[in-house]
């Protein structure tokens, strides 16, 4: 993910990567963007599976693509400019570290880590019970040019190796040990 281009934006393209369920919060947002034209991306398997492919039939700024594997979350993000975490309930989620990693913007509910996660970026809160809030921070994204957009999204992936890349967590745990346990201090 860290490997995927930050791109100039011409119009943004959204994007959903989770369990299709009821606390996931997928439903109430794909019929908003049922009743837009902007582009939306829809990956994952769930139990609301068959209840979102009814709502976008004829829908044709809507995409499902299905369950991912690690090996092709490339392309998802290659598809999306903005993740949404519309989550009811969440301890993470892990879908955010993904997004931040590949320099993507986030819409998010505050809920799990996301908060925490977020806190020093600029940042996209919307109400999962109110689609009016979703529609402001859409329009307020949608008033940035090109620059800022790429300027988001390159703060994204620099929190993300900052706080959460594997080197970091590596050198946090290590330094977390040494406080905790004697030991020698190898580099392998």
């Amino acid at each position: 993910l860290l490997a995927l281009d930050i791109q100039s934006k011409t119009e943004l393209r959204f994007g959903y990567l989770e369990r299709l369920s009821e606390e996931k919060g997928i439903i109430p947002v794909v019929d908003f963007f049922t009743k837009t034209d902007l582009p939306f991306v829809i990956a994952g398997d769930g139990i609301q599976k068959q209840q979102l492919l009814e709502m976008i039939t004829d829908k044709p700024n809507c995409k499902y693509i299905g369950l991912l594997t690690n090996d092709n979350l490339n392309s998802f993000f290659d598809e999306i400019d903005v993740l949404i975490i519309p989550s009811y309930e969440e301890s993470g989620p892990l879908v955010g570290l993904e997004a931040m990693a590949a320099g993507k913007i986030i819409i998010s509910t505050k809920v799990g880590a996301m908060q925490e996660r977020l806190n020093s970026l600029t940042s996209f809160w919307f109400n999962i019970e109110n689609n009016s809030t979703l529609q402001a921070v859409i329009n307020e994204l949608r008033n940035y040019n090109t620059k800022e957009l790429d300027k988001l999204s390159q703060e994204s992936r620099e929190k993300y190796i900052e706080q959460y890349s594997f080197k970091t967590i590596a050198s946090k745990y290590k330094e977390l040990l040494k406080g905790t346990y004697a030991f020698e201090d190898d580099e392998d």
